[in-house]
């Protein structure tokens, strides 16, 4: 999965409704509805679907932040450090294996 901060294309933050509003500008512009030719609709779907996928993931993100008491917005702010993992990376691997996932 790609990175749910960039495919959203937004600074990563803990802020439901700006994650939110990131998603509704981007499912607008890319809803499969609006494309013309079979071929944009084609990637206007892939695309929608990649968008809907972040969005998940990173509001998931974002109400686990909240719900985790102690946490400052500031330093729980998914980054992808060198050489590591970032932390919402992390997270979605947890709550992937809690699941019944691989």
């Amino acid at each position: 999965m790609r990175d749910p901060w960039k495919v959203l294309e937004i600074q990563p933050t803990n802020d439901p409704a700006e994650i939110k509003k990131a998603y509704r500008i981007l499912v607008q512009k890319y809803h499969p509805d609006k494309a013309r030719t079979p071929e944009k609709q084609r990637k206007y779907t892939v695309r929608f679907v990649e968008i809907r996928e972040a969005y998940e993931v990173a509001l998931q993100y974002a109400q686990h932040q909240a719900a985790t008491p102690g946490k400052t917005a500031a330093s729980s702010v998914p980054s992808s450090p060198i050489g590591g993992t970032a932390p919402w990376q992390e997270w979605v691997k947890a709550a992937f294996i809690l699941a019944g996932g691989a």
